[in-house]
Formats: structure tokens, sequence, C-alpha cells
């Protein structure tokens, strides 16, 4: 599976919230809405009806009703209709501005949208100008001012809940199957919610995503952003790898670079620092690179480089894509999980907030990247079998058969005359593999279980659409390498009976009897889960350990590129 396309999946989510609410007039062009059931809970709406109080009508509620009947006839605003159901179940009164209370809720959401930059967010998004340029003439009663205040506040406290809690855009990857439509039902019940909330600040404050790894990066946004009004970093020129023993501008740039980052002291006479790349400096170059997820070799190439002259601008909008990936994510994780950061090629099992086990893992190159996506494991394979892809055959392995359909044999590669269970084995030199064409493929082609296995000895299965997986591997070397995207996009785990010693161990599958399975060599051999185990593939660049220290990962996929530019966001 490629990397992402932001765009065209925004343009599918938006597709799919247009069909089912209408909430377009909630969303630039360049977002999109989706659906936050689960990360928002309440009452139905019609719990919360009201009867409109006898006597004279408020000149206020008069047009209140005149502009939702306006609105649900066509001849007025169509962007009011999915707020109707939320003022119809009140009686159509004005819920955040009139009374005392009303007005005091008025408030406290506009406080809040005036904030909104502290989540990541733009407070302009949700006119925040012009609900407080309307907000005296409203607290004064003046009837046009209420009800503007009142019905721009709803959109905007609308689109502000669906933004933070998740996500402006969709995710790079989505789900299985097409997007879940919007519930129209929700901008109805999240007004519901503010308009009787007994905590009103409270309600709004669980909007965005709970728990320490969000409120550590919302923490880290706050103080890079106070940086934005320093002095520009001193750029490193490129043009060479900088190691031990060179010499030239670019050594002194680099010096004060390190200086700027903290990780090295100051020149005794300022504006002096050695033009020398000497034993010294490798230690400072180490700790940045160390800093930033780079290898720490202590030589200046491209992605060091790179890492040095990204401006404060830019990592704080490193920090705001990857609090937007956080919305994406499930509100509960499970009790026991495991979690894959792509960008760190990182594998961890966390149960009871605790982590128990850790690996690192090779991902997908960036042409086959591995899907971010959340599942569950239920099974384990041991000494599986390989049944490649239909795109790594046409793609790379047609090639091969059509120099010489001998490579299979001595690849331990067998070929079917189809992709049917019960299909034959065929001799690949009994085919004209000149006119073979990835159009009229119609192989299947299998390696058997043992040693040399692509997939080693054991498999993890987590049902998805891309056919992702975790897998054991014979590469054990590429383990050691700081960029580890190698695969076709299934996960390459370097100790995976480890791994499934912490998932099985608990229904008598500890590694000993593990390890004797699959050393009896009987192939597919299915140990099923008794509780499917969630797994999240997630790519974060960006995250605040528990150590308080920020880290900032080069963008091995270029996935940030591509949602900055989707959220709009500036960069240098």
């Amino acid at each position: 599976m490629g990397s992402g396309r932001v765009g065209r999946y925004a343009s599918r989510w938006r597709a799919a919230a247009a069909l089912a609410v209408g909430l377009l007039w909630l969303l630039p062009a360049s977002a999109v809405a989706h659906p936050i059931e689960r990360a928002i809970a309440g009452p139905p709406v019609g719990s919360v009806a009201a009867i409109a109080p006898p006597g004279a009508v408020d000149p206020a509620v008069r047009l209140l009703r005149a502009t939702l009947a306006a609105a649900e006839s066509g001849a007025g605003d169509p962007s009011l209709r999915p707020l109707l159901p939320f003022y119809r179940a009140r009686g159509e009164l004005l819920a955040f501005t009139g009374d005392p209370d009303g007005t005091a809720r008025g408030s406290t959401i506009l406080a809040t949208l005036q904030r909104a930059d502290l989540e990541g967010l733009e407070p302009a998004a949700y006119e925040v100008e012009l609900l407080s340029a309307l907000l005296p003439a409203a607290e004064a009663g003046e009837p046009a001012a209420r009800v503007e205040f009142e019905l721009r506040l709803a959109r905007a406290l609308v689109r502000y809940a669906l933004d933070v809690s998740a996500g402006r855009v969709g995710p790079e990857q989505e789900q299985d199957g097409d997007p879940r439509p919007a519930d129209a039902a929700l901008p109805a019940r999240l007004l519901a919610q503010a308009a009787q909330a007994d905590d009103l600040p409270g309600w709004l404050a669980s909007l965005p995503p709970q728990g320490p790894p969000y409120a550590r990066l919302r923490s880290a946004l706050a103080e890079w952003r106070a940086k934005l009004d320093w002095p520009a970093w001193t750029r490193v020129p490129d043009g060479r790898r900088l190691t031990v023993g060179l010499a030239g501008p670019e050594v002194v740039a680099l010096r004060l670079r390190l200086v700027e980052e903290g990780l090295l002291a100051p020149p005794a006479v300022p504006g002096q620092l050695s033009a020398l790349f000497d034993r010294d400096l490798l230690g400072p170059v180490r700790a940045f690179q160390a800093r930033y997820g780079l290898d720490p070799d202590g030589v200046v190439g491209e992605r060091t480089l790179r890492a040095l002259n990204a401006s404060v601008a830019d990592r704080v909008d490193q920090i705001r894509v990857n609090m937007e990936r956080r919305r994406w994510l499930p509100r509960e994780l499970g009790r026991r999980y495991v979690f894959v950061n792509l960008a760190d090629f990182t594998l961890k099992v966390v149960a009871d907030e605790r982590t128990v086990h850790a690996s690192r893992v090779v991902v997908g190159a960036p042409f086959t990247a591995t899907p971010a996506m959340s599942h569950r494991i239920s099974h384990l394979v041991l000494n599986p079998y390989w049944s490649v892809p239909r795109s790594i055959m046409v793609r790379e392995m047609l090639p091969e058969l059509q120099r010489d359909p001998g490579w299979l044999a001595r690849e331990r590669l067998r070929l079917f005359a189809d992709a049917t269970p019960g299909a034959m084995e065929v001799d690949p030199h009994g085919i004209d593999w000149s006119g073979v064409t990835a159009r009229n493929w119609r192989w299947r082609i299998r390696q058997d279980a043992g040693p040399g296995n692509a997939l080693g000895v054991i498999k993890f299965l987590f049902p998805n659409k891309d056919d992702v997986y975790l897998h054991d591997t014979p590469s054990k070397h590429l383990f050691q390498r700081s960029v580890r995207a190698f695969s076709h996009g299934c996960i390459r785990v370097e100790d995976p009976l480890a791994l499934a010693d912490v998932l099985a161990r608990d229904q008598d599958w500890p590694r000993p009897r593990l390890e004797a399975a699959i050393a009896n060599g009987r192939p597919e051999q299915f140990v099923r889960l008794a509780e499917p185990v969630p797994i999240h593939l997630a790519y974060l660049t960006a995250w605040v350990g528990k150590d308080g220290r920020l880290v900032l990962l080069d963008d091995v996929y270029g996935r940030d590129r591509r949602l900055r530019a989707a959220l709009g966001l500036r960069g240098s």
C-alpha cells in the first residue's frame, strides 16, 4: 500500500459528509468532518425539549423562528438546516444569549473558540472576531444581534467540536471500507450538551483527545510558538557532507547552529569560532542527531542538514500536524494494545498504561508505504506460507520469469495455475512468459514454510483491506539500520517470538511451546487469541516522552508535507 494522498481522501470525506448531513457550511475547502459519537457522550436531544413561555413572544425568538423557517423552506440560509433539530427540540428558543445562563454559556463557548490556537487550530476559522463584535449588542438585548450571535456561535461550536475531537482532515489512510457517513443527529446532540452541561468549561475541555501524549504535545506547541519571535537560526550551507577533518565556513555555521540549539558552549571571544570539524564537535553533532531521531553517526549528511535548517515555524507546524494525527486515533486504545510508530520504526506493547515490550521493526519503503490503521490481532500463524501479493508478482517477479523461468525454483517459489485454493502446480518452463503482462496475469506464486521463507517462522494477523500484517524475517541485518523502511508494506518484527510470548502467554502459549510447535515443521499452524489485541499503526513524527523531551523526526514518507498543505499551514 502506498503512502496516503491527503487531498484525495479529504475530498472523499467531504463528499460523504455532504451526502449525509449537508455540513459543508462548516468546512473550508481543505477540511472534512467525520463522526465523533464515540468521543462525545451525552443524552439524546429530545431530553432537552422546552416549551415557549406563555404571553408575548420575545422579538429575538420571533426573529429566530422566522430565520429557521426560511432556512427550512429553502428561502433562507441552507447552512442553518443542520441546526433545526436542536432548536425544534427546545421549542425554538435561544440557547446561548438572552437569559443570564444562556449569555454566560455563549461567552464561555466564545472564550474557548478564541483559544483554539492552543489546540493547534485557527481561531479565525470559528469567526471569533465577528462573534466578539456581536457579543456586546447581544448582551444588551438587541434582537438582531442576539439571533446572529446565537446562530453563528452554534455553527462555530459544532465545527470546533468536530475539528478538535476527530481532526480537521480525514486520515491519510482510511479504515476498512468506505468512510462512515457523518451522523445527521450529531450537530443537534453537540449543541444540546453545550446548552445543558452542568460544567460547560469541563465539557468543552473534554472535546480534545484526553491523556498525557496529547497534553504534552499541546504544551510543546506553546513552548515552540514562544520561539517564533526569536532571531532566525543560522543556516548551514549545503553542498558537501561535513565530517571530522573538514574545514570551511560551513563548519563555522554548524558551530553557530549548535550553540543556538544549546548543545555547544558559546565561544570565549564572540565571533571567533573554529572552522575545523575536530573530534570535540562530534559529541554535539551526535546529540543533535539523537534529539531529532537521526542516526547519531556524527556525520552531517542530507538528513541532518535538513533538520539543522528547519525553522521554528517548520517545527511548530510539525507539532500541529502530529496533534491532528493524535485526533485520528481511537479515544480508547485498549487496556492492552500494540502500537507501531511507522515514522520511528518501533513497536511497543502497552498493558495498563505501562510498556511491557518494545522492539525495532522494518516498515514499508516510501513507494510501498505502510498505511496507518487501527485493528485487532486475532491469530498467530506458525510456519506460514508466503502467498505473494499480485502487485509483487507482476511488478517484480514477472520480469525475472521472462529472463529465466528457473529463477522460481532457485528462490524456493512455486507456481500455481490460478489463485483458487486447490489450483494445480504448474511448471514455469512450460509457459511463454514473453506474452504475459500485468493485465493477463492469472497465476499464483507461493513460498513454502521453512528456513528462508520471507515471512520467517511466524506472522500476526489483523484482517484489513490492505492485507498488512506483522511477521518474522530472515533478513535480520536490516534491524541495525537507523532508517528501516524497506518492506513491501507489511511490518517485519525484530524478535517476533518475544512479541508472541507477550500476546499469547496468558492462554498457555508461552515462548517454549511456540518454539516447539515451530520446530515440528508443520506449516500454517494457527493460534487463535482468546481475546483479540488492538493494534494501532500510526505515523507520528513528533511526540513528547514521559521525560519531557520533545522528539522531532524526519518525514520519511513525506506525509507531514502533504498534511501540512491540506491543513493550510505556512511552514517557512
